[in-house]
């Protein structure tokens, strides 16, 4: 086989610079949800957020005054979360400016944890405490968690010895002076009919109960309740207070008595 014309052809490949067949170097890592708030400025700005929004819902978590109620602590909790958020958006951002990341934004993720966790606790123990279980837990958490009334007291609350309270007991007789008071004013302003008033009323200060004319018929105790009702004739009446801690006093027409009763 003759050779081409022009001589033999040179197929080894053509002197190529090494530098252009050298690996491009990969781009940086791109961000979720970074759009145009990235660099190492961001990253700061972010990981000393999330440093401060952790110390100060941990500091909240552990000692504001929550006082059972356990609505604050969504707002406690909302805090701590702001702060997780801040340091996961922070790492990425120093990790691609710097190639690493920061103890700042890992520390707020740490403490914003803990912060979201005791909170979760507080929450727990003011919601049992107000069924009347009773967690560890601060006495600022819980001061003004109440058990439910379907609950039974605390044995540590109940009388000695069948003894009654003091201020029961001078709740009850209080109530009893003025059932007393206003039962011998209404028969003392009774008709010639001998029939009675068909509702009473209370002062705008509920300091008095008064009769439908405005006569005064007895002062009243602070908080106490008045339950009247008569029959279809206005012939006999019910007079019943109640005070706010429970005791009960009530005259009923139909028997001339007057009773009395405590919690």
């Amino acid at each position: 086989m003759s050779p081409p014309p022009g001589g033999p052809r040179d197929w080894s490949p053509p002197d190529v610079d090494s530098r252009a067949l050298a690996p491009s170097r990969p781009g940086r890592r791109p961000i979720r949800g970074a759009g145009h708030i990235e660099g190492l400025g961001w990253a700061r700005a972010l990981g000393w957020t999330s440093l401060g929004f952790g110390i100060a819902s941990l500091v909240f978590a552990c000692f504001a005054p929550l006082a059972g109620a356990a609505v604050w602590t969504f707002g406690i909790a909302g805090f701590a979360s702001f702060a997780i958020w801040c340091g996961f958006m922070a790492e990425p951002r120093y990790r691609s400016s710097r190639g690493r990341g920061s103890i700042v934004s890992k520390a707020g993720i740490v403490i914003g944890i803990i912060a979201f966790a005791v909170t979760a606790y507080a929450f727990a123990a003011i919601a049992l405490a107000s069924s009347g279980t009773r967690l560890p837990a601060p006495s600022h958490w819980l001061s003004g968690a109440q058990a439910s009334p379907t609950q039974p007291a605390p044995a540590d609350a109940l009388p000695v010895d069948g003894a009654t309270p003091e201020p029961v007991e001078t709740e009850r007789l209080a109530l009893a002076q003025a059932v007393g008071t206003a039962v011998f004013v209404l028969e003392q302003a009774a008709s010639a009919d001998a029939t009675w008033p068909a509702s009473l009323a209370v002062t705008t200060d509920s300091s008095a109960l008064i009769s439908p004319d405005g006569v005064s018929l007895a002062p009243l105790p602070a908080g106490a309740q008045v339950l009247y009702s008569t029959s279809s004739d206005l012939r006999e009446f019910s007079l019943t207070l109640v005070g706010p801690l429970g005791s009960v006093a009530t005259y009923e027409s139909t028997t001339g008595t007057l009773s009395t009763s405590a919690p």
